[in-house]
């Protein structure tokens, strides 16, 4: 298989070979609903949380006595029944996300590249490494590649501290542009996206990154 090639101004320049087998696979949608419902629920905090009356501050003492004031018995302040007391089952924090298999994510991963390649939304881009940051170039690319939504894959590597490099801040301000390191490709950018945009120095990244899981891989 091979994909199609593009220069910074959108033109046709050639074709860039795909390792053999790679994306020769049939994209199935249980596979692809499993990784994206996984990939969503990974997302999501669970950092919702409620104190129980064992953390409420205060009630330390009994408000009154038990017998001889005519009001209803009570042994703390922090009784769920009060006021500011403690909260009965309310939310805590938790990790409710499905389990998947690594070779099964890896599985939905180059099963999503694929539909891209098979039906020529994947491009790879060659020549665009700028110095400087510059919207105006990224713009055209963008715009010759025609589509809505659009999933740019960079290969310049990041400055020191992790300041997005030059390609990724030309990109980035685009509406309908998403941005993406090799390692940060994912089945449901993917999928979400018209295009796939490679440049052409992330390619063998993207490659590897899609790679069958070996026996005994961690």
């Amino acid at each position: 298989m091979e994909v199609k090639v593009i220069d910074i101004k959108g033109q046709d320049a050639g074709k860039a070979s795909v390792p053999e087998g790679l994306l020769d696979v049939r994209p199935r949608r249980d596979v692809l609903h499993a990784a994206v419902v996984w990939q969503q629920a990974r997302r999501r905090r669970w950092t919702a949380s409620t104190k129980t009356r064992a953390e409420v501050a205060g009630g330390g003492a009994k408000p009154w006595r038990q017998k001889g004031t005519g009001r209803a018995r009570a042994g703390s302040r922090r009784s769920p029944l009060w006021r500011g007391g403690g909260t009965v089952h309310g939310p805590r924090p938790k990790d409710v996300s499905p389990k998947l298999p690594k070779k099964v994510r890896r599985l939905a991963l180059r099963m999503a590249v694929a539909d891209r390649a098979q039906n020529d939304a994947l491009m790879v881009l060659r020549g665009f490494a700028p110095e400087q940051p510059k919207t105006r170039e990224a713009r055209d690319v963008i715009n010759a590649v025609g589509a809505k939504r659009v999933l740019v894959v960079v290969g310049q590597p990041r400055e020191q501290a992790g300041v997005p490099s030059a390609a990724e801040r030309a990109f980035r301000n685009l509406d309908g542009v998403r941005v993406l390191q090799p390692e940060g490709l994912n089945v449901y950018d993917v999928l979400r996206a018209d295009a796939v945009v490679v440049a052409e120095e992330a390619i063998d990244r993207v490659w590897q990154r899609l790679a069958p899981v070996q026996r005994g891989a961690a």
